[in-house]
């Protein structure tokens, strides 16, 4: 009964529902009173406001001019955390499990309220990872494999409680001894296990790679191109850093630079990529269509800009490339300020 009651709303549904409102809106909030307290009314003496600047992400060490980039990232949203949903997909169907070997009537019960998380779950997780967090990359399958040789955990408890009940219905030996009764308890378990985890590499085999994938091809770099929008001198912050200021200011006319830039969609105009930044890579008509669709009716932030903009006054500027420039401006500037930590950190070390 403790553990029904545990489960049930708690365990299932309350923790997942309080993840939009603490690592979403409460932060927006906290993180936009700051943002106004400190740069916009500037309503409390500087002590104070320095105080406050320790507990705003981003903050700069000025307290006149808080730049749109590092604002941009102290409202960012949490990075997609695949780990953290595996391992509510095989603790709670192993907590559920663990509930077989006894003879109560909270037993279906939990399995219920486990169907229903299920469903709930499968909508929760597209909304959270498609409208709510930002995007993460993970370059490679280890994860999900991970996942789905530690499901044999659920599976194992499934089975030795099979053997539970096979002794207690006279099915297997009832007078044996105890430590044997343990010894086929773990024996069930532990073989359950070992035969889960055999089918599944020799099977599925995951963790081979058989050179398939067209990433053994070693293509060139424009052949990249044509397909991301990422390259290896777009991502490299030393290299944007050059190819903007050394090209404009020392060699405009690239007569010394041969190398490629890092270039946006033009071919000319350099850009630093990051996630959640490639719109700038297109052109501009093509900007001003993504900023024209950017609200969306199950996004949270819809509604709370729309609040915030009510509270203020509409002070959304009309020029959308203007503001796309300064973007750019501002992710070169966080390029630079990338490069100053590494280099820092270098020397440190």
């Amino acid at each position: 009964r403790n553990v029904y009651l545990m489960m049930l709303p708690g365990t299932f549904f309350t923790g997942y529902l309080m993840c939009p409102i603490m690592a979403g809106i409460v932060p927006y909030f906290w993180n936009m009173l700051l943002m106004k307290t400190i740069y916009v009314w500037h309503c409390l003496p500087g002590p104070l406001l320095r105080i406050l600047r320790m507990f705003l992400p981003w903050a700069p060490q000025s307290l006149h001019r808080y730049p749109v980039r590092l604002a941009e990232k102290g409202l960012e949203g949490m990075e997609l955390g695949v780990p953290w949903d595996y391992s509510g997909n095989i603790m709670l169907p192993s907590i559920c499990c663990a509930l077989l070997p006894l003879a109560s009537p909270y037993v279906w019960q939990v399995f219920r309220g486990l169907f229903f998380w299920a469903a709930f779950y499968y909508f929760y997780c597209r909304y959270m990872h498609l409208r709510f967090m930002r995007a993460q990359y993970y370059t490679t399958r280890r994860v999900d494999s991970m996942a789905n040789i530690a499901w044999g955990l659920p599976l194992s408890i499934v089975a030795c409680s099979c053997c539970i009940w096979a002794l207690r219905t006279g099915r297997l030996p009832t007078d044996a001894k105890v430590w044997v009764k343990l010894l086929m308890l773990g024996g069930t378990f532990v073989l359950s296990f070992v035969l889960w985890v055999v089918c599944y590499l020799i099977l599925v085999d995951p963790f081979w790679d058989r050179g398939e994938h067209p990433n053994y091809d070693d293509p060139s770099v424009e052949d990249v191109k044509k397909s991301t929008l990422y390259s290896w001198f777009n991502c490299n912050p030393a290299y944007v850093l050059k190819c903007k200021y050394y090209i404009q200011d020392i060699d405009p006319e690239r007569k010394v630079f041969l190398n490629p830039i890092a270039c946006g969609h033009d071919g000319k105009s350099v850009r630093f990529f990051e996630i959640g930044k490639e719109f700038l890579f297109l052109p501009e008509e093509k900007q001003e269509e993504v900023e024209s669709e950017q609200d969306d009716r199950l996004e949270f932030e819809t509604y709370l800009d729309a609040v915030v903009c009510w509270l203020e006054g509409d002070v959304k500027s009309s020029k959308v490339a203007t503001a796309a420039a300064q973007q750019m401006q501002e992710s070169l500037s966080f390029a630079e300020a990338m490069m100053s930590r590494q280099i820092l950190g270098d020397r440190s070390e």
